[in-house]
């Protein structure tokens, strides 16, 4: 009744400290195993952070690299299973973080009307104008240098000694502000 398998033939009954040894000495099929074994785990624990099953695919690819990397860092081989948990809640964690700063991105350079020569009208202006002056004042200045005066976001932070940070945010929240605003106007 001795067991059959050998240290290369890997089988579902490859106990989780046996399986994290073998990651460790680099064993494809000790990969092949590790994948087909927690795929779907992986895929439900990252789908818990982002509910978007490209987004999941992304991350659960991207933690296998990760694992596969740096699996010489695992200290106790008994927690390959959390261990990989980690992974992967780090890379939905880094994915979400990256999509809201695309965002703020997108946000920051949408039609600025402060500066965007003659494509507006003079009553948008009037209106933005009027919208930023119902801002509240931190918000209100930074707004006011930013989209009628046309400084750029150091520019202001210097002028204000503020924190380029702090100013971002600040014209980030006001131009939220002001769109929802806007949408009233119109």
């Amino acid at each position: 009744m001795g067991s059959e398998s050998s240290r290369g033939d890997m089988t579902d009954t490859l106990d989780t400290v046996q399986l994290a040894r073998e990651l460790k000495a680099g064993s494809e099929s000790a990969k092949a195993l590790l994948y087909t074994r927690y795929k779907t785990y992986f895929a439900k624990l990252a789908y818990r952070y982002v509910n978007n099953m490209d987004d999941t695919d992304d991350i659960v690819c991207d933690s296998f690299v990760r694992i596969f990397r740096y699996i010489g860092q695992l200290k106790d081989d008994n927690y390959l299973v959390a261990w990989c948990g980690r992974v992967v809640i780090t890379t939905a964690l880094n994915h979400i973080k990256k999509r809201k700063y695309e965002q703020y991105q997108k946000d920051i350079t949408v039609l600025d009307p402060g500066r965007c020569n003659d494509t507006h009208s003079p009553m948008d202006l009037q209106m933005v104008i009027k919208c930023i002056d119902n801002l509240a004042p931190g918000y209100k200045k930074v707004m006011e240098m930013y989209c009628l005066e046309g400084l750029s976001g150091l520019e202001i932070a210097k002028e204000l000694n503020m924190q380029p940070v702090t100013v971002r945010s600040q014209i980030y929240k006001a131009r939220k502000i002001l769109k929802k605003a806007m949408r009233y106007e119109y």
